[in-house]
């Protein structure tokens, strides 16, 4: 990750066509965005400053800033350490998944329910993770995903999912059981398989 810093007279001299403090920074997420660079930080006089910051200071002046600091990283390097940290949460998942069926077949039932609720957590977690990397691929990390193999896993996964919820609901611990053992497992190592394609575009790219 790579910094950049901006003093106060530097942001006067720079941006000075800048109306307010927003425009500034739309300016700098610009700028960077040209050098290939994307955004994952904003600090404002040593403060973090996301975008509900940004909507609330839309009209402040520079007058106050004494500077910015803009942490910034290569898209695909953010795409593959989005990738990588998938990857290391899809086996955990399937071993509290395991842990899990195994409560529900011996009649644990509230270790069991509690760890479900663990397990459909991480799920939503990597539901989101995999929504963020898909995107990423197609809108600025120029990295080719496969459809059909991608709409299989995704499939596949929401079936599971699905399942698990409505069986919880109904109260079915032998098909809770059941997915979570074997359909989860066969879910997860699709994804770990559409993710490792992902991984080795990444690096194959990143050579040339």
């Amino acid at each position: 990750m790579q910094t950049t810093v901006w003093s106060a007279k530097e942001l006067q001299t720079e941006f000075k066509d800048c109306e307010s403090l927003a425009d500034v920074i739309k300016s700098i997420e610009s700028q960077l965005w040209r050098q290939g660079e994307v955004v994952c930080e904003i600090r404002v006089n040593g403060m973090f400053f996301d975008e509900a910051d940004e909507a609330r200071f839309a009209g402040e002046r520079l007058e106050g800033v004494e500077k910015i600091e803009v942490k910034t990283q290569r898209p695909k390097d953010l795409l593959a350490q989005t990738v990588a940290a998938a990857r290391l949460h899809i086996p955990k998942i399937r071993e509290s998944s395991v842990k899990a069926a195994v409560l529900f077949q011996t009649g644990e039932s509230n270790q069991a329910n509690v760890l479900l609720s663990q397990i459909l957590d991480s799920s939503r977690w990597l539901i989101d993770a995999l929504f963020l990397i898909k995107k990423s691929c197609q809108d600025w990390a120029d990295v080719e995903v496969k459809e059909s193999d991608w709409q299989q896993a995704e499939l596949g996964f929401a079936e599971v999912v699905r399942t698990l919820y409505s069986s919880y609901e109904s109260k079915n611990t032998v098909l809770l059981a059941d997915y979570l053992e074997y359909e989860m497992s066969n879910a997860l190592d699709k994804w770990l398989e559409v993710l490792g394609a992902i991984d080795r575009m990444i690096d194959e790219e990143t050579e040339h």
